[in-house]
């Protein structure tokens, strides 16, 4: 009986073990805070051109500008992975909004929210179609607190003629 007890109280405690593991509670560390919408861009070959590069910020949440008026802040950034027959050049962040948080309102940071968009200098050298691959890391943050940074994955269809 002493053997029958202990081991359904060990089934017990592994059944709770294995729910708190399930459990976890990290979605928000899984959870993406800015969608990337992709639209493909036309350009003339060998010729340069600024292509825009579309965000969306999830509702009630703020990510940090590419400049945010804090140096503990972690800011957006855009990189691209080198693609043949493609020179990116200059990118072009817009401004952020000035923003206070209601605990510390004589703070001021500057974030991006809803949509914005990013400018990247693109010449295409030959007339065909590329597909450039690329990643925003950012920072995201609600009226309470900010989150880890995380990467969005980006892949931008250029069409050059």
């Amino acid at each position: 009986m002493f053997f029958l007890r202990s081991l359904a109280v060990a089934a017990m405690l592994a059944g709770v073990s294995s729910s708190a593991q399930t459990l976890n509670l990290d979605s928000p560390a899984r959870k993406s805070y800015v969608t990337y919408i992709a639209e493909p861009t036309t350009l003339q070959a060998g010729k340069p051109a600024d292509v825009e590069l579309y965000f969306r910020v999830t509702d009630a949440m703020h990510i940090n500008s590419h400049t945010p008026m804090d140096s503990t802040l972690i800011p957006t950034t855009l990189t691209f992975q080198p693609t043949d027959g493609v020179k990116t050049g200059a990118m072009h962040f817009p401004a952020g909004t000035k923003y206070a948080f209601s605990f510390a309102p004589r703070e001021k940071l500057t974030v991006y929210s809803g949509d914005f968009t990013v400018k990247v200098r693109m010449t295409a050298a030959r007339a065909g179609s590329y597909t450039l691959t690329g990643t925003l890391r950012y920072q995201a943050c609600d009226n309470l607190q900010c989150y880890p940074p995380k990467t969005v994955q980006i892949r931008a269809i250029l069409n050059a003629r």
